[in-house]
């Protein structure tokens, strides 16, 4: 979820969808984990463009959010008990540089677009939680997680005027080194075409 002001456009939520995962790891034939669906509001926005965006500007997120779940693990006396993953990010920003972004459409070359470069980098480590204390070690480990689990991303978004997503992004390894993937969000901003 995305919340535009006059001071910037920040993400302030996600919704994760109701699911429910079997797990093998363990042996018990109704061993799961389910996700019960519900609206994740991060405790403090974070801010994707900051007005005025000036080249050089930098800022940074740093917030955490929580993603109830429920888990039953025969082997560990768990039967639909209460857990959390906790998710803390951090994620500094910068404005690079700006210029004109041509995309392909499905009749041909986009009309130039003027668009901002954002940098961002993010570390997001993972904690979780059953029945209010820390996840048991062996539990993780049959899992494949780890308590404190971190990871990096790092992205380039080229971000235009009326649009609230980046039109287009380039994901990148943890030392900037290699790209991972690319996309471009076509149709979700109107790209004229000559």
């Amino acid at each position: 979820y995305y919340h535009l002001t006059g001071s910037g456009l920040f993400e302030v939520g996600a919704y994760q969808s109701a699911q429910t995962l079997t797990i093998a790891n363990f042996g018990g034939p109704s061993d799961s984990i389910v996700f019960p669906g519900a609206n994740v509001i991060f405790t403090t926005p974070a801010p994707i463009l900051k007005f005025p965006c000036t080249y050089g500007q930098s800022w940074t997120a740093n917030h955490v959010y929580y993603t109830p779940f429920r888990l039953t693990v025969a082997s560990f006396s768990l039967n639909n008990a209460q857990a959390l993953w906790v998710h803390r990010l951090y994620s500094p920003d910068s404005f690079v540089c700006w210029g004109i972004l041509i995309l392909p459409t499905t009749t041909g070359p986009s009309n130039p677009v003027d668009v901002l470069l954002i940098k961002t980098s993010r570390y997001l480590v993972d904690s979780y939680y059953v029945n209010g204390s820390p996840a048991p070690a062996a539990l993780l480990s049959g899992l494949n997680v780890r308590q404190n689990d971190s990871n990096y991303s790092n992205t380039y978004t080229f971000h235009a005027a009326g649009a609230e997503l980046p039109l287009f992004s380039i994901y990148l390894g943890e030392k900037w080194d290699i790209v991972g993937c690319g996309y471009y969000t076509n149709g979700i901003y109107p790209l004229a075409t000559n």
